[in-house]
């Protein structure tokens, strides 16, 4: 495992957790209105079969829990985001601030904002997906 892998997967800023594809963005309310659409407009000779049925809304359940799953998976994420950033108060870091500009020194201060951690190094902030490098050394934290 590189260290490229490292950083990506424990200081990514965002996971996207919803599907890509064309119904991407049809959630359950969309999805059951379309299915009562279908009940609707259906064939009267050929009615749709309880059977369809079912699995239409077997399908509209697992569609709603999958974003259920996504959005605790956004929170979790979050979180561990936070839980990270509080950690490297008083340690080293080397980043890249918002202009991406290579930033070095000792984090004194964590604030959280909409797009996730920002750490304070000096008078700059580097967001916590911009994060290159950090060290440790000695009990206290202070750079090499």
């Amino acid at each position: 495992m590189t260290v490229e892998q490292i950083q990506q997967g424990a200081f990514g800023t965002s996971v996207d957790a919803a599907p890509s594809g064309p119904l991407g963005a049809l959630d359950g309310e969309a999805f059951l209105q379309l299915m009562i659409a279908q009940l609707r407009n259906q064939n009267p000779f050929a009615p749709m079969d309880a059977n369809d049925m079912l699995q239409q809304t077997a399908a509209l359940s697992t569609v709603e829990s999958l974003q259920q799953l996504a959005q605790s998976e956004r929170l979790l994420m979050g979180l561990a985001q936070a839980s990270m950033a509080a950690s490297l108060v008083g340690k080293h870091v080397t980043g890249l601030d918002a202009d991406g500009e290579q930033v070095a020194g000792i984090v004194t201060k964590v604030r959280f904002a909409i797009d996730g951690p920002l750490l304070e190094v000096g008078d700059r902030e580097i967001p916590i997906g911009n994060l290159l490098d950090m060290t440790v050394s000695g009990a206290e934290g202070t750079a090499p």
